[in-house]
């Protein structure tokens, strides 16, 4: 049921994000760009992705037909599988239908703008890349590897024209199939099997639980409370506020799995209070900037949740391996501000003095955090549940302890379902991407050879270790963390 219902939320979702153009993209190099050239890249990507997620559509049609021919039915429900299969049919042609409307407008941009030779050049490279590989008009004689290394750098083109990461991903696999397997109708056909199998993974189904008990906990007033007690207790030292917001990502990290969410929301209840007292804004959003990042550290982390899914690891250990690094971040962070504030005032103005008595009582806005974490933390390690249920239990948890504090309303249930709804449509698509370019990089056997040639290589495994801090620390500058994992 779960499995399901995170299907239709899926595909039903996906073009309302796209409608209000918040699927992830890189935009740090295509925003540098002139105008006129940014148009003619929209009018590039948006023709290529409503052609092919009008092929996804189809081929997601035809296998429901398929499934209804053969009158497949669930095992445990006894439900007739064709109708999820149309369902995402339905899903993913809305969403050509979106980015076709996105074409036009675009099109109506870079019409305005007069650039007619690099107007027919971009709109017909975008027809010779997709019609190119459907017409067998592919690199013939390539080895795997090969294949592989060129679709990496293909999609990595992409991605940096601007292309949305899932949009990129899922383009790159499907021609890397047809290249991969010299064969067009398998390819089509991993095209309407992968999208479905991972929108109704009910591993899944946890990333929407973590990130609505985010969104309750958030609604709650947890993170003012959090921000409050910190600052009672480090208030008035050097820095004592930016401290406070380390502090209080670090509190609101336990209770919300996703970097972004946590920034933005400590930002919005601390970054006042640290313009009220003059602090140096640099070193205010910095300070906010790099807390959120325990946001994906700290457990529940929607960043260990895919990575748990991805490498089949064990999601409670890594939630635990999370806790220890976390805390040292916080305190590493802290450190560098109360250096800094020590050694230039002026950055980092100190707080008002509070008394040893307003410190304790400021203790009770950390208990419904405690709760949460020791209850989710908990029940996962000790076998009572399991992470998805433990998902379900911190929403409902965090769900009760906004009642408690009064804070459920309508508008507040509206607001979290939308959010989550949302950030958990961007992560999945992307995931649906991952999905179909795993097809083509199995197909080319390059992650096998790529790991043959790192465990081969003759020396220090720290060598490695380091190789691969460093390749995150670049990727951390361009990418999100889901697609990096």
């Amino acid at each position: 049921i779960e499995g399901f219902i995170l299907l239709i939320i899926v595909f039903l979702g996906i073009a309302f994000i796209q409608f209000n153009e918040g699927h992830i993209r890189i935009g740090f190099i295509v925003s540098r760009f002139p105008k006129w050239i940014q148009n003619l890249l929209d009018c590039f990507h948006y023709l290529i992705c409503a052609l092919f997620f009008g092929m996804m559509s189809s081929q997601l049609l035809m296998q429901g037909i398929k499934k209804m021919q053969d009158s497949v039915i669930t095992y445990e429900l006894e439900l007739p599988v064709w109708i999820f299969w149309f369902v995402g049919a339905i899903g993913v042609l809305i969403l050509a239908f979106v980015v076709a409307l996105d074409f036009l407008r675009a099109l109506q941009r870079s019409l305005a703008d007069k650039r007619w030779p690099w107007l027919i050049l971009a709109l017909a490279m975008a027809c010779f890349i997709l019609i190119a590989p459907l017409a067998g008009v592919a690199p013939k004689g390539l080895s795997g590897a090969t294949a592989g290394v060129l679709g990496m750098c293909f999609l990595f083109l992409l991605l940096f024209l601007g292309m949305p990461i899932g949009f990129g991903m899922a383009l790159t696999g499907l021609f890397g199939m047809i290249v991969a397997y010299k064969a067009v109708l398998p390819s089509l056909a991993m095209l309407g099997i992968g999208p479905f199998d991972t929108a109704s993974n009910y591993m899944l189904t946890v990333v929407p639980l973590f990130i609505l008990m985010g969104e309750f906990a958030y609604h709650s007033g947890i993170s003012e409370d959090l921000f409050e007690t910190a600052n009672k207790w480090l208030g008035r030292l050097p820095g004592g506020l930016a401290m406070s917001s380390v502090a209080g990502c670090t509190g609101f990290s336990a209770v919300c799995g996703d970097s972004l969410a946590t920034a933005v929301t400590m930002g919005t209840v601390a970054l006042p209070g640290m313009k009220k007292h003059k602090y140096d804004m640099s070193l205010a959003t910095g300070c906010l900037a790099a807390g959120g990042t325990m946001g994906i550290l700290i457990p529940p982390s929607v960043g260990f949740i895919f990575y748990a899914i991805v490498t089949e690891e064990s999601i409670g250990r890594l939630f635990v391996a999370g806790i220890g690094p976390g805390i040292l971040l916080a305190i590493l962070f802290s450190s560098v501000i109360y250096l800094r504030a020590k050694i230039n005032p002026a950055l980092a103005p100190r707080g008002e003095p509070t008394s040893l008595k307003e410190k304790l009582v400021s203790l009770k806005g950390v208990i419904g955090m405690l709760i949460l974490f020791l209850l989710i933390l908990g029940g996962i390690l000790g076998g009572i549940f399991s992470p998805v249920e433990g998902g379900a239990i911190g929403s409902v948890g965090a769900f009760v302890y906004a009642l408690i504090r009064r804070r459920v309303n309508r508008k507040m249930i509206i607001s979290s379902l939308q959010d989550s709804l949302n950030i958990t449509c961007k992560l999945l698509l992307i995931l649906i991407g991952v999905g179909v370019f795993g097809y083509f990089l199995a197909a080319t056997r390059l992650p096998f050879a790529l790991a043959d040639f790192v465990t081969g290589l003759p020396i220090n495994r720290y060598f490695i270790f380091t190789g691969v801090i460093i390749f995150f620390i670049v990727l951390g500058c361009l990418l999100n963390v889901i697609p990096m994992i």
